[in-house]
């Protein structure tokens, strides 16, 4: 038997595409509709600047050691660093070496590395040519006297390092 029925009429390639069109645009204005407005500015409160200034009391240099380590910008080392005065402090050797990256009268001249005034705080200090004698005679474990400020913070190493004068045996 034959089957005489018609065949289904095939759909145009424009009735397949108009309601593939109409579902996507409906879907993008859905979405559109659905999207938050714009953002807007918000006033920010921000929390005040830590004052990083060393406060004046008989701790000096160990002030100024405290508070750049708890600053976090160059900008703040510096200004730290800055209103670093010449004290006495004490060192307690570790070692002593040539002073290679200096200029003026301290370029090879020599560094000591130790604890500084009996503390927690590792520090060098570097001294001038005129004092190298004296500083290559020092043994591990000798506490040094000298008048120093300090000129430069290592972030990296957590130390400070100081321009010394008159180094002496305590």
């Amino acid at each position: 038997m034959a089957n005489n029925a018609p065949a289904p009429a095939m759909p145009t390639r424009q009735e397949i595409a108009a309601p593939a069109a109409v579902a996507v645009a409906a879907t993008t204005a859905a979405t559109i509709a659905a999207s938050p407005a714009p953002l807007q500015a918000t006033p920010t409160t921000s929390e005040p600047a830590k004052d990083l200034t060393p406060q004046a009391t008989s701790n000096g240099h160990e002030d100024i050691i405290e508070a750049l380590s708890n600053a976090r910008l160059l900008s703040e080392f510096n200004t730290i660093v800055a209103k670093s005065t010449s004290q006495a402090c004490t060192i307690k050797v570790e070692k002593v070496e040539r002073s290679l990256m200096a200029g003026g009268e301290y370029r090879g001249g020599q560094t000591i590395t130790g604890a500084l005034n009996g503390g927690e705080h590792i520090v060098t200090m570097r001294f001038p040519v005129s004092e190298t004698e004296f500083l290559e005679s020092l043994k591990p474990g000798q506490n040094v006297a000298a008048d120093g400020f300090i000129y430069r913070w290592s972030g990296a190493l957590k130390q400070a390092n100081l321009e010394c004068v008159n180094a002496r045996l305590k």
